[in-house]
């Protein structure tokens, strides 16, 4: 600005030179030369006056969108409810109860088991810049046991967890919810504004009795679970506790439809992360009735409870790997052929034998384990020695025809020990030469029937 000042001065200095020259006045030019330089001085020292973008320095800005965000935290007077989804949901669904104070600390509720629903815990959080403004839950938690390493721990994968997070970027907040989602792993995470009803609610065990109830209506009856809608289609249900997962699976234009979704616990049931819809039908949560103990929900205002049944809906074969996951052959069923509970019994004996160094192995379970599309199957023998437990896999391709006849045909193993396998050697030559029919027990749904085509020998296990 300032060279192009002189410049614009320069030329009208020459243009008065000339002009005075003509008239041979030296007094006037001179006169005029000072008039030019003063102006010139004065705009090359005038500041200019700016008006700055933002108001406040970014450090200020970012320490007065943290201390809103705190603000906002700790306004919930009756705390806040929250929905946890490691890994998009694919690690299941959790649900949080917190509450925050202005120093730092937060009281914590989950669903993560029954002692976490019961007591509460009392930990520390900041609300700090990172990535992004960011909720950092700074001291070990029940959220924590999510985020551990160590399988040992909660059982996620070892350096990896549950695929969870501690530090969460909040993408919003109002005075009535905030989103988050985590800083490495993306978990998702709502927070929304308790009612003091909710609050009274969890201190009052309301939580810890939905997670009991459920656990007795889901497993301890024994049954499976279908919901039948309306116009009377039946779909069989899973809601596995450990996983966090539901899942629905229903025959439609004879292909198998399964549907999925993570959940959390709430103090009325279950809460799915999106509306599940099934066959037109759509819900997104299942109540629990403490005085039938039983759940229900609701489609279209029509209340619908769900049924516990002796046996599925789905066939047998459909309903390997999805409906059920495995199958255990307990010798001492009621119904269990002979034949096969005194095999169990001369292969424990042979088991015991072979080990040749104490202390002895002990047989204590022989089980199926089915992979998720139904074609691979893992016979698991199971033993103790001393107070460890062990269990060695022999994998199988199942492989079955139109008329419903299994043969199985081994792949390899896994951590099997060579003195379980070769006492259970019998059982083993049978399932790798044989052909077998394998479905429902006719007389008891809740249990599999697997039946020799080349030998009178059978084994019955409860599904499970």
């Amino acid at each position: 600005m300032l060279s192009l000042s002189i410049w614009f001065c320069s030329l009208i200095i020459r243009a008065f030179d000339q002009l005075i020259k003509t008239q041979n006045d030296y007094t006037m030019k001179k006169f005029i030369l000072y008039i030019l330089l003063s102006q010139l001085m004065f705009f090359a020292c005038k500041k200019s006056e700016v008006d700055p973008l933002f108001p406040a320095s970014a450090n200020q800005r970012t320490t007065d969108i943290i201390n809103k965000y705190k603000k906002i935290l700790v306004g919930a007077e009756f705390g806040w409810k929250a929905t946890y989804y490691p890994d998009g949901g694919t690690q299941g669904g959790y649900s949080f109860y917190l509450r925050f104070d202005d120093q730092g600390t937060v009281l914590m509720f989950s669903d993560l088991a029954y002692f976490s629903a019961a007591d509460y815990f009392q930990t520390t959080y900041q609300v700090k810049a990172q990535q992004a403004p960011s909720l950092v839950f700074d001291t070990y938690s029940y959220l924590h046991l999510l985020v551990d390493p160590d399988p040992n721990v909660w059982g996620g994968e070892t350096g990896k967890g549950f695929y969870a997070d501690q530090e969460l970027s909040i993408k919003s907040a109002t005075a009535d919810s905030v989103v988050l989602v985590g800083n490495v792993n993306k978990t998702q995470m709502l927070l929304t504004r308790m009612t003091r009803e909710e609050t009274v609610s969890v201190g009052n065990g309301q939580l810890y009795n939905i997670l009991a109830g459920s656990y007795e209506y889901i497993y301890g009856s024994g049954k499976f679970l279908s919901i039948v809608f309306p116009k009377g289609e039946s779909v069989d249900i899973n809601i596995n506790m450990n996983s966090k997962i539901f899942s629905a699976y229903y025959v439609n234009n004879n292909f198998l439809n399964t549907i999925t979704s993570a959940y959390s616990f709430t103090t009325q049931g279950i809460h799915f992360k999106s509306p599940v819809s099934i066959l037109g039908y759509t819900f997104q949560d299942m109540y629990w009735d403490s005085v039938q103990q039983l759940y229900y929900l609701t489609v279209n205002g029509t209340r619908i409870n769900l049924k516990q049944n002796t046996r599925p809906s789905l066939p047998f074969r459909l309903s390997i790997g999805t409906l059920f996951s495995g199958v255990n052959f307990d010798p001492t069923l009621a119904t269990q052929d002979p034949v096969y509970t005194k095999m169990y019994n001369d292969i424990q004996s042979s088991i015991r034998a072979l080990s040749t160094t104490p202390p002895t192995r002990e047989l204590s379970r022989v089980g199926f384990y089915f992979g998720t599309d139904g074609t691979l199957m893992g016979l698991a023998l199971r033993y103790t020695r001393s107070t460890s437990i062990f269990e060695g896999i022999i994998y199988y391709q199942i492989t079955s025809d139109s008329r419903g006849y299994y043969t199985f045909q081994r792949l390899g193993t896994n951590g099997i020990n060579g003195a379980v396998e070769q006492g259970a050697q019998p059982l083993i030559n049978i399932l790798e030469n044989d052909t077998f029919t394998f479905d429902y027990d006719p007389t008891n749904g809740q249990l599999a029937i697997l039946k020799s085509l080349n030998r009178a020998f059978s084994m019955k296990g409860i599904i499970e």
